[in-house]
């Protein structure tokens, strides 16, 4: 297994000498970013996915082009996103949240996604993708609200009114 994984590394490697300056330093980029980026044409197939792939679904991104995005991840959250896909693909812009799981099952993460479609003269090619870490954010709203319930501690409204009752 080892064995293969230094293969395919050295194999990524070349073909990354291989492309011109401008596209190494772009996938350096992207490959460095904890948010996934990726992109998938009209057949929904993958053109590019960046490393952030392999730890929110525990793929190898050199693997991932040219699979479906249902291969990638998976029947359920494809259904969830179908449409989202087809808003993208028809030229519409999408944001969403969505609770993700962690490949192993153990936890699960909150994301922010953005799907950007790829218009060419009017046609609509396919759509980038961004999604962004948002776990840290919803912990914090729970835990406000938890807070809240355990204090009975409502809006800011709620304590006017009820200091205006009060008096």
């Amino acid at each position: 297994e080892i064995t293969a994984r230094k293969l395919d590394q050295r194999a990524l490697e070349q073909c990354s000498a291989e492309l011109p300056y401008h596209e190494r330093d772009l996938h350096a980029v992207l490959n460095s970013v904890s948010s996934m980026i990726g992109y998938w044409d009209r057949t929904l197939r993958n053109r590019f996915a960046n490393h952030a792939y392999r730890d929110w679904f525990g793929v190898d991104p050199a693997t991932i082009p040219g699979k479906h995005i249902r291969e990638v991840i998976g029947e359920e959250r494809y259904r969830l996103n179908l449409p989202y896909i087809e808003a993208a693909l028809s030229g519409v812009a999408q944001q969403f949240e969505r609770a993700i799981p962690s490949p192993d099952g153990r936890s699960v993460r909150y994301a922010l996604a953005r799907y950007l479609p790829d218009s060419v003269d009017g046609e609509v090619r396919g759509f980038f993708v961004e999604v962004v870490d948002v776990t840290s954010i919803k912990s914090s709203e729970q835990a406000l609200q938890r807070a809240q319930e355990v204090g009975r501690v409502g809006s800011c409204l709620d304590l006017q009114a009820d200091l205006a009752g009060g008096q």
